[in-house]
């Protein structure tokens, strides 16, 4: 059972991935209690208006942001990047973030698809994971890649 962050936006598509809406301290707080070892940040530094990545080290956990704040950032490299830092932790509690978890599902998706996975896996785990709006912005990225 996942611990609850204090995010409207709390989603787990698959065991020891919890996707997020950004947590408050708190919800860290829990997520670290929790048995959680890692921490992806999607949202830019300009969004943010605390020191998390602070937070996250205090708490003793790993902490990495890859910053998805337009189209451009939905990249096959960023994707890639998702992918191996979920490898590096495989088996073990970590949580990925943004504001809404939408970036997370899109960028979740969009990895799933690199790796293998048909169109329709790929877009169900991602609305597994908080996928919305980039919904059709995540389908016509995966059309191009497979050209």
């Amino acid at each position: 059972m996942s611990p609850q962050l204090n995010t409207p936006y709390q989603f787990d598509p698959r065991p020891n991935l919890i996707c997020a809406g950004q947590p408050d301290a708190a919800g860290f707080q829990a997520a670290a209690q929790a048995g959680v070892v890692a921490v992806m940040n999607l949202r830019p530094d300009e969004e943010m208006d605390w020191d998390e990545a602070a937070l996250i080290k205090e708490l003793g956990l790993d902490y990495l942001q890859i910053p998805v704040s337009s189209p451009a950032d939905l990249s096959q490299d960023n994707a890639r990047q998702l992918n191996a830092w979920l490898e590096q932790y495989a088996g073990k509690p970590v949580l990925v973030h943004c504001a809404s978890s939408n970036r997370v599902g899109a960028l979740l998706a969009l990895g799933a698809f690199l790796q293998g996975a048909s169109g329709e896996q790929a877009l169900q785990l991602g609305r597994d994971a908080g996928l919305t709006r980039m919904e059709p912005m995540v389908a016509s990225l995966m059309q191009q890649w497979a050209a």
